[in-house]
């Protein structure tokens, strides 16, 4: 298990080393994409209000899904947002910050500040500083249920970063091999939130209850891609995402109800990077295994595309990501675990087809329900202590210290595998991570091309000027999932949901509008039916 981990470490450090010349810069920011001139400088503004009403406990699961977590998953929920982007450009140098702020009605944090960064770009390569919305790589964050490891579905981690905008060709390989890459330490600030919900989840429950709360969170995460040619009919892509929690104070009854607190020390930021074991100011386990906890995913995508010169029109693409929590995952011994999935998208934009994506996702095998591995214990035992391995019970999200893969009860993987959010008493950790589920995705264009030519014709605005045609579009998500539980913790009956959304929206710059209905159906999310609406205005102030 340790060999696997020290190997995946290896390549991330290896590959971010490599010299490179930059392709282009298109940021990964969702909502709010601000392009300043090659010199000089550019200030936006975006104003958006939404809201969804309807009943049952909880906003529609697709309303909510993916957003970043800018719409609350309470029931009859509604915001004000106001976002402020601000770009400069000389050469090779460029700066960008930006300033993002919300209220929200019915949610737990009533108002808070959505983004606040600031990154200094030089040729291809990002330094910043801040909480940013950043979106799965390899994913088409519209049309798919998400990346297993990072998904965009909870709020932006305060933290200092470092990445590419975009994929960068690295010498040497002409024009046929790109990478991309992201490297961040973060803190986890939602400690209050944690508490108010492990203070509900105690009430009733005498001495220490079954669960245990971690508070002043760090969070390192690191991503690494590579592709071939875009510019060819046949694109592969392989890449690896890694996360990990580390330091805390914990509230644990394993510990016998005493407060543990593991303040990280320098020497332990580079820890989480090679992934190591611990020492004697960490948690036993892990002294035992390795210093916090570690998740990831392995992916995979094969892209065929055609129909253009320059800019190819249509892309035919499968893909697969293998979801690991140690080195029984890596190596593949946990089955038929993981995302897989087909996609198509056509670029035309008056096209009545853009995109379609569909996904099986299966989280049960978990490398088998048993974990031992006797070398975990030799440097504390001895080589010969223990018969036998078996590398399972991978509990994925969950940790036997920390709260789970989340993020203000939102999980950062998957929103497919049910979020603690959803957790009505309070508990903290992931109550059904072992689920089977296949979702579709389908978006095109209603307007015809001789409409859209009309509407470059017509423009009245001033901010109009903008080379962006009206546009009037539709989405639809479906999904259907099974959940047996955990591992520890199995359902004694199978829990499931039906979750749809279909979605009407409409661009004419400076305004973008968009009307949607949502439903679930099912024991494992509730009964709940939303009614969606919310428009936006775009305007630049240089």
């Amino acid at each position: 298990m340790k060999r696997h981990f020290k190997r995946f470490a290896l390549s991330i450090i290896l590959s971010i080393s490599l010299l490179a010349q930059a392709e282009d810069r298109n940021t990964n920011i969702a909502d709010i994409v601000v392009e300043a001139p090659r010199d000089g400088s550019s200030l936006d503004y975006i104003l958006t209000t939404e809201t969804a009403v309807g009943s049952g406990d909880y906003t529609a699961y697709y309303l909510t899904a993916n957003r970043h977590g800018i719409l609350s998953t309470e029931a009859n929920t509604a915001y004000l947002r106001a976002a402020m982007k601000y770009g400069y450009r000389r050469g090779r140098w460029s700066f960008d910050a930006c300033l993002d702020a919300q209220v929200q009605a019915n949610a737990y944090n009533k108002y808070f500040i959505q983004q606040a960064y600031a990154d200094l770009t030089w040729s291809w390569i990002t330094v910043g500083i801040g909480s940013r919305e950043f979106s799965p790589v390899l994913r088409d964050i519209r049309l798919s249920s998400g990346s297993t490891i990072w998904s965009g579905n909870s709020r932006p981690i305060p933290a200092v970063y470092l990445y590419t905008p975009t994929f960068v060709t690295i010498p040497g390989t002409n024009g046929w091999l790109q990478f991309y890459m992201e490297a961040s330490y973060g803190k986890l600030l939602d400690d209050d939130y944690k508490r108010d919900r492990y203070a509900i989840y105690r009430v009733g429950k005498s001495g220490q209850a079954e669960s245990f709360l971690t508070t002043d969170v760090w969070y390192h995460q690191k991503k690494l891609h590579l592709r071939t040619n875009p510019d060819k009919p046949i694109v592969f892509y392989v890449g690896f995402d890694h996360a990990a929690y580390f330091g805390g104070e914990s509230y644990n009854s394993d510990f016998g109800g005493e407060n543990q607190s593991f303040s990280p020390r320098l020497k332990d930021f580079f820890k989480v990077i090679l992934i190591s074991g611990g020492n004697e100011n960490s948690p036993t386990g892990d002294q035992v295994f390795f210093y916090g906890s570690h998740l990831g995913d392995e992916c995979f995508r094969l892209d065929y595309q055609w129909g253009g010169q320059d800019m190819k029109q249509k892309r035919l693409g499968i893909f697969f990501e293998n979801i690991f929590e140690d080195g029984s995952s890596i190596a593949k011994f946990n089955g038929w675990d993981g995302l897989w999935g087909m996609e198509f998208h056509n670029k035309r934009q008056d096209a009545w087809l853009q995109g379609i994506v569909v996904e099986y996702l299966q989280t049960t095998n978990m490398s088998g329900p048993i974990h031992w591995d006797r070398d975990d214990y030799a440097q504390e035992f001895g080589k010969e202590f223990g018969e036998g391995r078996a590398q399972g019970a991978d509990d994925y999200y969950n940790n036997f210290f920390y709260a789970g893969h989340c993020y203000y009860g939102l999980g950062l993987g998957t929103p497919m595998v049910k979020s603690p959010a959803y957790n009505a008493d309070g508990y903290l950790r992931f109550t059904d991570n072992r689920i089977l589920a296949w979702h579709i995705g389908i978006e095109g264009s209603l307007l015809k091309a001789g409409l859209s030519r009309f509407s470059r014709a017509s423009r009245l605005s001033r901010a109009s000027r903008d080379s962006s045609p009206a546009t009037l579009g539709y989405r639809v998500l479906a999904s259907y999932r099974r959940s047996w539980g955990t591992s520890y913790v199995p359902t004694s009956s199978i829990r499931d949901a039906f979750c749809t959304m279909i979605e009407l929206n409409a661009s004419y710059r400076p305004w973008t509008a968009k009307v949607a209905y949502g439903m679930d159906h099912g024991d494992l999310l509730g009964n709940n039916q939303s009614f969606n609406f919310s428009i936006s205005y775009h305007g630049k102030i240089l």
